[in-house]
């Protein structure tokens, strides 16, 4: 995003000036813009990640054959997780929700999440 939205690496929280990050200064625009202008590149970003963030269920195999792990993301954040029956009915996401806990996800959950996502698209619920 940082090269896509000619971001500053500082000014999103890292620390390099994007040498690391394998962009030069004038990929980035690295001159310092008006802050209005810069703020403008912000939230073209910010609208971008809102269209691109995926709500879905996986469905897969739960601790028995009377049950289904269940993980919900929605916006592109993980919710939460949990186990509902086999035969449940999920048709909306409130019938999921309600048999799901809530657990706050890190950077590397949600790199797991879309990994296995990938990998398994069929047991995946888009809504």
């Amino acid at each position: 995003m940082i090269r896509d939205f000619e971001l500053r690496p500082d000014l999103c929280g890292f620390k390099s000036t994007g040498v690391e990050l394998g962009v030069k200064d004038q990929e980035i625009g690295i001159v310092r813009l008006p802050p209005i202008e810069y703020n403008d590149r912000v939230q073209n970003a910010i609208e971008h990640l809102h269209l691109t963030m995926h709500s879905f269920i996986i469905l897969d195999k739960g601790r028995n054959e009377d049950e289904q792990s269940c993980i919900w993301v929605e916006n592109g954040c993980s919710y939460g997780f949990g186990y509902i029956e086999q035969y449940s009915d999920i048709k909306s996401v409130t019938d999921a929700k309600e048999s799901i806990n809530r657990y706050p996800a890190t950077h590397y959950i949600m790199q797991l999440i879309y990994n296995y996502a990938e990998k398994f698209p069929e047991k995946v619920l888009s809504f």
